[in-house]
């Protein structure tokens, strides 16, 4: 499944998003700018997907890939073109994480994926199945809708 992965991007891409937690707004500024970069580039969304899912980083780095891939598919979710083996790896990784503290941004990304995806009906069973009964959970299951 992972045939096209650079995994020298990769690490890149795990400084980066560990330099975006600096307590400097000028680096913070410059990480900004270069992960807008990279969402031109629809590889550094299965990165993204690929370290959110990657259990041996810390929770907060792996956050920070969940955010940062929700915001990039929020913006640009109409043209970023996606092959099929793109989508795929990234909802494998979305849809395999399973760490408490990561349920909400896997939920609303599984939402997007879902309008990327000409309505996947398997992403919208399983985000239907996983989210626990709450009313916030019908403002995501609306937006889907």
């Amino acid at each position: 499944m992972n045939q096209n992965i650079n995994q020298q991007d990769v690490e890149q891409l795990i400084q980066l998003l560990q330099l975006a937690q600096s307590s400097s707004n000028q680096q913070q500024q410059q990480v900004y700018a270069t992960l807008h970069q990279l969402e031109q580039n629809p590889i550094s969304y299965v990165y993204l997907a690929l370290i959110f899912n990657n259990s041996t980083l810390p929770t907060q780095t792996r956050l920070l890939a969940g955010l940062t891939l929700k915001s990039a598919l929020q913006r640009n979710h109409k043209i970023i073109a996606f092959d099929q083996a793109q989508l795929s790896q990234i909802k494998h990784c979305i849809m395999a994480e399973e760490h408490p503290e990561l349920q909400k941004p896997k939920h609303i990304i599984i939402s997007y994926l879902i309008s990327l995806d000409s309505f996947d009906y398997t992403l919208f069973d399983y985000l239907i199945n996983s989210l626990p009964s709450h009313p916030q959970n019908a403002v995501i299951l609306n937006y889907v809708l």
